[in-house]
């Protein structure tokens, strides 16, 4: 494994989870990982600076000229760097580190492994080149947020009847792997689309909504994948081998009894690697108590009592109006 990079990317709000990513990676009873790795951010405060060498976590933080550069190429005005332009952030680490490994693994802060590492990549040994991303349980039509943000292109005239239907599956750009020329080759053709007309203008808001919709990375991804023959550019890996827990699949998980293991609660099994985008962890207790002690559980109870402040708040507005 000493020919793998492993790394992430993110700002203060992520270190919470970072550590806890961090450690089971090199878990050996789960990640079981022991090549290196290496964490990149544009900003971090002392006290996180603290954190993570307290923890021992590498990390590298980006000079100022370099992410001057990087926000002037890619602004937004919802997002931090981080969130959308996790593509400079991987051929990055590619120029500064590549040349030392030949494969390179990109994993959200926000996800933790559960099985080896090494196991995940055997799609990328069998066919000896390329570059592997996970999709989603649901597909991008069928999930509301992302299926809005595509249509902002279609509504404007950037993508067509066809190019909408020609590609279903909603990739999550959380996790990533491949061959390092091929990645550093495909992360050069995903940054020139998200850099040229028309589609840089989507890294901000329409004027008119009441909701930010400015594009991070996956956002342009989406787009990216129905256009021309870009779909043929990477490979999916096979469904089981990591799941997102984002937009209610959390829902089909459960804690295996007296751990901080999750498992499909009707097939029973355990992936290599759960995603808890949208910070979905806090409805797990035991799990928000494990990962992060008093602040697992503050959150954890704010996630429970917030419907139930609300129709609180419901009821008593229906009263004042009476």
């Amino acid at each position: 494994q000493a020919d793998i990079l492993v790394i992430s990317n993110g700002n203060d709000g992520q270190i919470l989870f970072l550590i806890p990513l961090f450690r089971s990676l090199y878990d050996k009873r789960k990640g079981a990982f022991n090549g290196d790795f290496m964490f990149f951010s544009d900003h971090l405060t002392e006290e996180s600076q603290t954190r993570l060498k307290e923890a021992n976590v590498p990390h590298t933080l980006l000079a100022e000229d370099v992410v001057t550069a990087w926000e002037e190429l890619l602004h937004s005005q919802k997002h931090a760097l981080g969130k959308v332009a996790k593509p400079l952030f991987i051929k990055y680490a590619i120029e500064t580190m590549g040349h030392e490994y030949t494969t390179l693994i990109y994993i959200d802060p926000d996800i933790l492994i559960q099985k080896p590492l090494v196991d995940v990549i055997e799609p990328l040994a069998s066919a000896g080149s390329g570059v592997f991303y996970s999709a989603q349980l649901n597909p991008t039509l069928k999930i509301r947020w992302p299926k809005m943000q595509l249509k902002r292109t279609f509504n404007n005239g950037h993508l067509s009847p066809e190019d909408l239907n020609s590609f279903s599956p909603e990739i999550n750009t959380g996790f990533m792997f491949g061959d390092i020329p091929s990645i550093s080759s495909f992360m050069d053709e995903l940054l020139e689309f998200m850099t040229s007309e028309p589609y840089n203008m989507y890294a901000n808001a329409d004027h008119d909504v009441e909701i930010p919709n400015d594009w991070h990375d996956q956002d342009f991804f989406r787009v990216f994948a129905r256009l021309g023959e870009n779909d043929q550019k990477f490979s999916i890996i096979p469904e089981g081998i990591i799941y997102h827990l984002c937009n209610d699949v959390y829902h089909e998980f459960k804690l295996v009894p007296f751990t901080n293991i999750l498992k499909h609660k009707s097939s029973g099994e355990v992936p290599h690697l759960v995603h808890f985008a949208g910070g979905v962890w806090v409805h797990y207790f035991w799990l928000a108590m494990y990962f992060f002690g008093v602040e697992g559980l503050r959150q954890w109870l704010e996630r429970k009592l917030r419907p139930n402040i609300r129709a609180m708040r419901r009821f008593l507005n229906k009263k004042k109006n009476r």
